[in-house]
């Protein structure tokens, strides 16, 4: 099924109850994005929505690009210290 990839997920709290009954009735899949926001809400209907803020590549590290991201994939965690900063 169509999922969304990358290293979060922004959901709403009624979403995540009814996602988390829905996993307990579905085989084990251990690709959870695939599990969560392919299988799962393909069954019950829910509808994804791309957001640019999520980052699923490597991106540069200078501030204009770092601020504007929600959650960036594929950082060190030597690297994760100096974005903080």
């Amino acid at each position: 099924p169509d999922f969304a990839t990358g290293p979060a997920y922004l959901m709403t709290t009624d979403v995540v109850g009814e996602l988390l009954k829905a996993a307990g009735q579905e085989p084990y899949l251990r690709l959870e994005d695939v599990f969560v926001t392919g299988v799962l809400a393909s069954k019950l209907k829910i509808k994804r929505q791309h957001a640019a803020e999520f980052y699923n590549k490597k991106v540069s590290y200078h501030p204009c690009t770092v601020q504007k991201g929600i959650a960036i994939h594929m950082v060190r965690f030597h690297e994760q210290f100096d974005l903080w900063r």
